[in-house]
């Protein structure tokens, strides 16, 4: 009967070291999980930063195109003044350059747009994988001590058994 209680016991204390074992790694988990979703909202708040930068930009492209298209209309009219003519191309090179350079930024603006949001994404998914996890060493956690309590009772039944001798 005491090699039955010694292996009680034994397994009794494998079951409490398990037990605390799940404890930390569902509070590691929870702490992994929410530093990940403090990731994603900063993923997601760059994200809208750079979608309203973009849409200032194409604002901006608009606004140059008309000026681009005023002085290349004003060029089209045939201005008779050599030196008025001579400021008008360069307005036009300069607005082209300012268009191209606009342009670039808008590019470089929707990259950067595109790189946070597959970040975003890739956080969410850690995050989401990492609840998933929690929810699993949770039950795992549930199961351990079920077991551990029916190991209590049986450990009872087996004492007052022993008792009873």
């Amino acid at each position: 009967m005491s090699g039955m209680g010694a292996q009680f016991l034994a397994k009794h204390k494998a079951l409490q070291e398990e037990n605390e074992n799940l404890r930390d790694q569902v509070a590691q988990l929870r702490e992994e999980i929410k530093g990940l979703k403090d990731v994603n909202r900063e993923q997601e708040r760059q994200v809208t930063e750079l979608s309203q930068g973009k849409e200032l930009l194409g604002k901006d492209i608009e606004r140059v195109r008309g000026q681009l298209g005023e002085a290349k209309e004003a060029l089209d009219a045939g201005a008779q003044d050599n030196a008025k003519l001579k400021a008008l191309e360069s307005r036009v090179e300069l607005l082209q350059n300012e268009l191209d350079e606009t342009f670039a930024s808008a590019k470089q603006a929707n990259k950067s747009r595109q790189e946070a949001e597959l970040t975003a994404e890739h956080f969410e998914r850690q995050a989401k994988s990492a609840e998933a996890q929690a929810k699993e060493w949770e039950a795992k956690h549930d199961e351990i001590s079920q077991k551990y309590k029916a190991l209590e009772q049986e450990m009872k039944d087996l004492e007052t058994t022993l008792n009873s001798i």
